[in-house]
């Protein structure tokens, strides 16, 4: 147990060495993959041919859980042979609270983009985790820079539409996920290196929060650090954060997905260089887990803060935050007011006398074909804007009460031009045809 994290409340952190021992190929009977647990090190027997791992082999070694320290590194050997990732390295889990993490220390920089496809198949076949991260060197001054994947950025990758977990019920999903894998083409940035406490902090903020809401043209955080202690090269942050998504809507400049204020412990690597990265990164659990979750991540000295944030604080969250939508707006030379959803009005197609019925098909419409302007047009009588290849479009829903129909179009932002439409029967909720 690494002593730093007994700052966590008994943080259930294990360091574990993966080494690979080629030369105990025929000790290993029936099985061609082993695994004992030493004084803390668990030592990897491998099989002499690196495509021998199979995805039957991967489904038989699936575990529920991470803390499983001998299980789960029998499978990161098993993951590291198939994706031919040779460099050595440790693991590190992190099993305080959910959401669960595991860390790769490697000795030299791997291929990133196999582990990025590792990943993948580590996120799916330990139950109960949550990310993936890796770091190595990138100097010989000892600095280092690393990557993280959670299980959502991880099946939106995969662009498949199903929960990454989902891929460990048979042995011919795990077939399929590592088709998938295959597809992946474009290797993860690295985690920011920032210069400065507070950078770091907003760049923790900023990549966690990104795989967790949705994606739309700007984003910004705000944060307030209440307390850091630090020990060795780590430093450990604890501070309210707050996470807004923005998007145009009728003109205005609104926060469309995000958070309110959420405490967060965000662990921080300093490197030799004095630059620092984001190791870790947890928040409490939901529901009746809140309070003991709190008490178990953070010191009781800001106890009180992390349950309910002032209203002094809540009000310097909200301003950081919208700084980001302001400096964006800036950049692409446009004034709007910047607010959140209730700020503003939003007509509802059934406030204009549309049945609920028929507004409910019109939303199954829009998930049934996605390349259809009834796809992202909003759901309220009016518009919003999307960057698609760096052209800026309109989307709206208009309403005609004479005519009883309910048009979507998308529309160039620039020219005004008419992209597509589509127009429905407000009354059965039917496609009609356009009349040219």
């Amino acid at each position: 147990m690494l002593r730093k994290l007994q700052l966590f409340a008994a943080a259930a952190v294990v360091s574990v060495v993966l080494a690979a021992c080629t030369n105990a190929a025929e000790d290993l009977q029936e099985n061609r993959w082993e695994a004992d647990r030493l004084s803390g090190i668990v030592t990897m027997t491998q099989a002499e041919d690196w495509e021998s791992v199979t995805a039957d082999d991967l489904f038989q070694a699936r575990t529920l859980y991470i803390g499983n320290a001998s299980g789960t590194g029998t499978l990161i050997q098993m993951v590291k042979s198939y994706f031919h990732i040779g460099e050595a390295s440790t693991m590190e889990l992190q099993t305080t609270t959910p959401p669960y993490g595991l860390m790769l220390h490697f000795k030299k920089k791997p291929d990133l983009l196999a582990m990025q496809k590792a990943s993948a198949v580590l996120i799916g076949l330990i139950d109960n985790c949550s990310s993936v991260s890796w770091d190595y060197p990138v100097d010989r001054d000892g600095n280092r820079e690393a990557c993280w994947v959670s299980q959502t950025l991880m099946g939106q990758m995969l662009n498949e539409g199903r929960y990454v977990k989902e891929y460990a019920e048979s042995a011919d999903s795990v077939a399929r996920l590592l088709s998938l894998t295959e597809e992946i083409s474009e290797p993860l940035q690295p985690k920011a290196r920032a210069s400065s406490l507070d950078e770091a902090v907003s760049a923790a903020i900023l990549e966690c929060s990104q795989s967790v809401y949705r994606e739309d043209e700007a984003a910004g955080e705000g944060h307030l650090i209440l307390e850091t202690q630090e020990k060795d090269d780590e430093v450990i942050v604890y501070a309210l954060t707050m996470y807004g998504s923005y998007q145009f809507q009728d003109g205005n400049f609104v926060k469309n997905s995000g958070s309110g204020a959420i405490p967060a412990v965000i662990t921080l690597e300093e490197n030799p260089d004095g630059s620092l990265w984001w190791k870790w990164y947890q928040t409490p659990e939901d529901g009746n887990r809140y309070q003991d979750s709190i008490e178990a991540l953070f010191p009781e000295s800001v106890w009180e803060a992390c349950r309910k944030p002032d209203s002094q604080q809540l009000k310097t969250l909200k301003q950081q935050e919208k700084s980001y939508a302001a400096a964006y707006l800036k950049t692409i030379g446009r004034q709007a007011e910047i607010g959140e959803y209730r700020d503003f009005s939003h007509p509802l197609l059934t406030e204009a006398g549309v049945s609920v019925e028929v507004s409910n098909k019109l939303l199954d419409c829009g998930r049934d074909d996605p390349d259809s302007p009834a796809a992202y047009a909003p759901r309220w009588i009016g518009n919003i804007e999307r960057l698609e290849n760096g052209v800026r479009y309109v989307y709206a829903c208009d309403y005609d009460a004479e005519q009883q129909e309910i048009i979507y179009t998308k529309k160039e932002y620039a020219t005004g031009k008419i992209m597509e439409q589509v127009v429905f029967d407000a009354v059965s909720g039917d496609r009609k045809e356009i009349q040219t």
